[in-house]
């Protein structure tokens, strides 16, 4: 009853069992995390460029003078049209100064798996910014999808569907929310000479979209074309 409340003392026998054990764990755990193989892993990600083109109408406010005091103020509707010479200086002033200027993608990461992940990033020299929070697209899943394949081998496969497809951008200066008939023309994705995924992946995706917005607070109406094309496939090594 004298040892409650006290720390019995160990043996130096098994104190050294107990540090060799420790020594052995930590070694284990060492080689573990700096095993190259276990490390880092190679991912293969696919990006495309982003271009804009639209058209359309925004509200503005004519003012007649009738008088030395009086005015007539009335609505009107002035052609507009917007592309990536507003969309990127809109993003810019939304994100951290050190992304300005970089270039507008769309990526997927893990492109040909069921872990892929596709967003619109903003790249500047090696370094990317995730736009999830500012620019977004969707595939409303009421909307049926059509599609055709071409040229079916036991390797590849090139792919045609058709669907709508909805994008929204949320800035300060710009804001739009537009969908439209999206084309999306695919193939496999091949890379060093080898198929890396022989289930069809987008090359190109077009869409004629349709909606409205406003730029610098002034409402818009307009219709045109989002076009992600150019399809790079890069590799990409993390844990």
């Amino acid at each position: 009853m004298e040892t409650v409340g006290k720390t019995l003392p160990m043996s130096a026998k098994s104190t050294t069992s107990g540090r060799a054990r420790w020594l052995l764990s930590f070694l284990v755990l060492f080689l573990t995390l700096n095993n190259p193989a276990r490390a880092a892993t190679r991912h293969t990600n696919a990006v495309f460029d982003v271009s804009l083109t639209l058209s359309g109408h925004h509200q503005d406010v004519q003012t007649f003078i009738v008088g030395p005091t009086n005015a007539i103020f009335f609505l009107t509707a002035l052609p507009a049209t917007l592309g990536n010479d507003k969309l990127l200086p809109s993003i810019y002033a939304a994100i951290p100064p050190k992304f300005s200027g970089g270039t507008l993608l769309l990526r997927t990461t893990d492109a040909g798996t069921s872990d892929a992940n596709t967003t619109f990033i903003l790249r500047k020299g090696t370094n990317n910014y995730d736009l999830s929070s500012l620019m977004t697209f969707s595939l409303p899943p009421e909307f049926p999808t059509v599609s055709a394949i071409s040229n079916l081998t036991a390797a590849t496969t090139n792919q045609i569907d058709r669907t709508i497809m909805r994008f929204v951008l949320s800035t300060p200066d710009l804001n739009f929310d537009l969908q439209g008939l999206t084309t999306f023309n695919s193939s496999s994705i091949v890379g060093g000479g080898q198929v890396l995924s022989a289930d069809p992946f987008p090359t190109k995706i077009t869409s004629a979209v349709s909606g409205s917005g406003a730029y610098q607070r002034s409402a818009m109406v307009f219709s045109g074309t989002m076009l992600l094309s150019n399809r790079r496939i890069e590799f990409e090594t993390k844990p």
